[in-house]
């Protein structure tokens, strides 16, 4: 009866060690080769789609050939292919083929050089990869090299409009190896139990060692189970099993490992909220400051037709414009670009756009208006912020804007030129900035355009700028206001090419009819 015993356990030990094994050995080459997918993406973000087909390798390919290289030598891959489908899905060529191995890669690179087409017919995976479909599942494949498991990802290249595939290669006899070896080495130890429960007493076995294994397994699936599910108590009891043999030390183990969880899990938590609670701050001061300064507004009236629009950089931004008409039919605007960004910018732009506000329909004299705005924020301004602008009012009887300029960019007249720049210093930095008015007659049909340095200093990728001429060219044939803003803002984002904007962008644009 014991010898049956034993041949059923040790049986039945070499069945679960290989199923577990097998299954564990698998999960972790996923994740190896996830990793490996990872690192070869960003790798190859450091190329483009043309330096990929190029004819010749170029610097960025040998770097990004290299770098993948390495990656597969350290996480033991055989092999690592980018490569793109034809049309006719029946061939496929190779931009970038490496090997772990060094004496296998100077192989690949002479049978499977840089360019090389190769008649294969795709298989569904790759079409369903291709597609978008999410795989984690290994294909047996035949390679150059042999049998292999292959995994298959999409890779985003620069220039390239479609996804290419990345094909990674696993020697599959290394893994059955590793997962018989790994089966025999956990086995022979639980043979060996089996043999001793057999030989000296089971019920001992079952009392010293399976009970307790058995109270530190289901600990360990609850607290995984609550865990997963954040349910239960925040904090759990420790595991008390007084013990100097290895299970005394798993339960040490177990109970370092569940407060230590417990800490991090509340100080992410605790991070999350405060996250979520500072992106909702950020959220409600964007629709704040929205309400006070609308992305666009036009207007339009007897002699004139008006348009202004705003686009911030960040949540929150430090431009403003303001467009309203008054009693006597005079449009009275203001055009502003306060220093600094983000949250202090906001701030400082809501005081100084309501003091200025206030100030112009007051006073109905833009010099006179910005003047007495300067010292009121000058003699309490303790970070020393300030605001450049320029305000102004027409008069769309004879089509004459009288204007101010607090250290502002130079208006442009559409169809001509940049008017000059006035002496005056930008606000809130000293009393007494002595701005005067000046003066400028549009013509029916003329326009004159106001912008802030967002979109002047606008750059692209090789961080160029944007610059005036360029302004001046793109609003060169507009003929309404709206027309002008918007071929200032559409030849900017046309220069950029997506490029993160770095500035407020804001225009303001007067037409006289």
């Amino acid at each position: 009866m014991s010898f049956v015993a034993l041949i059923v356990a040790s049986g039945a030990s070499l069945l679960l060690s290989h199923a577990y094994n097998s299954a564990d050995i698998m999960d972790e080459a996923t994740n190896i080769i996830d990793i490996v997918a990872q690192e070869a993406q960003a790798a190859v973000n450091g190329t483009t789609y043309d330096e990929l087909t190029s004819e010749s390798d170029t610097e960025g390919y040998d770097a990004t050939r290299e770098t993948i290289q390495l990656v597969c030598s350290l996480l033991n891959v055989r092999n690592l292919t980018i490569y793109e489908l034809n049309d006719d899905e029946s061939t496929l060529t190779c931009l970038l083929i490496v090997s772990g191995d060094d004496e296998e890669d100077e192989r690949l690179q002479k049978e499977v050089p840089h360019g090389f087409v190769m008649e294969k017919k795709a298989s569904q995976k790759e079409l369903n990869v291709l597609s978008g479909a999410s795989d984690s599942e290994a294909e047996i494949t035949e390679g150059i090299m042999g049998r292999n498991l292959s995994w298959f990802f999409p890779v985003e290249v620069e220039g390239c409009d479609d996804d290419l595939l990345m094909r990674i290669d696993v020697d599959d006899s290394e893994l059955l190896g590793k997962i018989f070896d790994n089966t025999l080495a956990f086995a022979i130890p639980m043979i060996a139990i089996n043999m001793g429960v057999v030989v000296i007493e089971v019920v001992m076995l079952r009392r010293d060692v399976s009970n307790p294994l058995k109270v530190v397994s289901a600990r360990m699936r609850g607290f995984v189970r609550r865990e997963s599910s954040r349910e239960g108590e925040s904090h759990e009891e420790p595991l008390e099993m007084k013990r100097d043999d290895e299970i005394g030390e798993i339960c040490d183990s177990y109970n370092k490992m569940t407060g230590d969880i417990h800490e991090y899990v509340g100080q992410i938590e605790s991070m999350t909220r405060e996250r979520v609670a500072a992106n909702t701050e950020l959220s409600v001061a964007r629709r704040i400051q929205q309400g006070l300064v609308p992305p666009s507004t036009e207007l339009a009236g007897d002699g004139f037709e008006a348009f202004a629009s705003m686009r911030m950089a960040r949540e929150v931004g430090g431009d403003f414009y303001d467009l309203s008409v008054l009693g006597d039919g005079r449009l009275m605007f203001v055009l502003a670009d306060v220093s600094g960004k983000g949250v202090s910018a906001a701030l400082f732009m809501a005081m100084s756009r309501t003091l200025i506000y206030e100030k112009m329909r007051t006073c109905l004299d833009p010099a006179k208006a910005l003047n007495e705005a300067n010292d009121s924020i000058a003699s309490n301004n303790p970070e020393c912020m300030f605001v450049t602008l320029v305000a102004g009012l027409l008069d769309p009887a004879t089509g004459v804007i009288t204007y101010a300029n607090a250290g502002h960019l130079a208006p442009l007249v559409v169809g001509g030129e940049y008017l000059g720049q006035s002496d005056g210093i930008v606000l809130g930095l000293f009393e007494g900035a002595g701005i005067v008015n000046e003066t400028v007659r549009l013509e029916p049909g003329e326009g004159i355009l106001f912008y802030t340095d967002g979109a002047t200093e606008a750059n692209n990728a090789q961080a160029d700028f944007f610059g005036e001429q360029r302004l001046c060219d793109a609003v060169a044939g507009a003929s309404c206001a709206v027309d002008a803003v918007h071929s200032a803002v559409e030849a900017i984002d046309l220069f950029v090419a997506g490029h993160e904007q770095f500035d407020d962008l804001t225009l303001l644009s007067i037409f006289a009819r």
